[in-house]
């Protein structure tokens, strides 16, 4: 038995630093899988009884009652249920310029995507409100993400009451992604971050590949195309002005770039939003 509720595409366009994108509570046959597949969103199931266990990475992790377990975009994975206890589980579906690092915030990471939770039972009243919202046709979109920011709250404070701590990768990671978001408007290059967090270039890309899956160049262009996106149509700015404001002084290499990315040039884009 499967429920699942999605939220519409416009608005997860307007509010991109996070969005949910859908939500839903399954209880799985016997032996049930999903996989080899990938995603092009985050994807976190929290599992409320039964087994099972997830592939990742090439690492097989055993699933009981009181984990989670986190699919990355891109990343390759595979989930089945046990043939004698199969799991039932509840999901929320998310994607964003601040998820990567909401994610390293919460305890999960590419080496270890699987947490358990026993503390109470918060995160799944979070997950049942997401998905009650994810179907208000009024404004449910936005106490879903409510709940959502609520959900990962829980997760964050169990990493630091547990004495987790966040290590020397994941704090060079934050301050480098911080930076980015702070700074991304100006002209500013990859060995701009590298002298920001005292490290060089060589070790920035080990790191934000290893965490992130993408360098540190990537990361920048996807923030400066998402924050362009959410500009283009919201302010009366032409094109070269919201190159302007997300660092590009070139108009040319920002509308290929921001075609190249989201396959519609900017002044299509435009022309979508206002038409809404």
């Amino acid at each position: 038995m499967q429920e699942e509720h999605f939220l519409p595409s416009d608005i997860r366009k307007n509010t991109r630093s996070l969005s949910v994108y859908h939500s839903g509570h399954e209880k799985c046959a016997p032996a049930h899988s999903y996989g080899p597949a990938v995603r092009d969103h985050y994807l976190i199931h929290y599992v409320v009884n039964g087994k099972g266990e997830f592939i990742s990475g090439g690492n097989v992790h055993s699933l009981v009652k009181g984990d989670l377990f986190l699919i990355e975009p891109a990343r390759t994975t595979t989930y089945r249920a046990s043939a004698e206890e199969p799991y039932e589980y509840y999901w929320v579906g998310f994607n964003g310029t601040d998820a990567a690092l909401l994610m390293r915030m919460s305890g999960f990471s590419r080496q270890d995507p699987v947490l358990s939770y026993h503390k109470d039972d918060k995160l799944l009243i979070h997950l049942k409100d997401i998905m009650t919202s994810s179907g208000d046709p009024s404004a449910g979109e936005f106490a879903a993400l409510g709940h959502l920011y609520l959900f990962l709250s829980c997760l964050i404070s169990e990493r630091i009451s547990s004495g987790k701590k966040i290590s020397d990768t994941e704090t060079l990671l934050d301050r480098a992604i911080k930076y980015i978001q702070g700074n991304y408007s100006r002209k500013i290059t990859v060995n701009d971050i590298a002298d920001f967090v005292k490290t060089d270039r060589s070790h920035l890309f080990r790191i934000f590949k290893k965490e992130l899956g993408i360098s540190p160049q990537e990361y920048l262009i996807n923030f400066r195309l998402s924050r362009a996106r959410e500009l283009l149509g919201k302010y009366d700015l032409n094109i070269s002005q919201v190159g302007y404001s997300v660092g590009y002084n070139d108009p040319a290499q920002f509308s290929r770039l921001f075609k190249k990315k989201f396959s519609v040039t900017p002044s299509k884009q435009i022309r979508e939003v206002r038409n809404d």
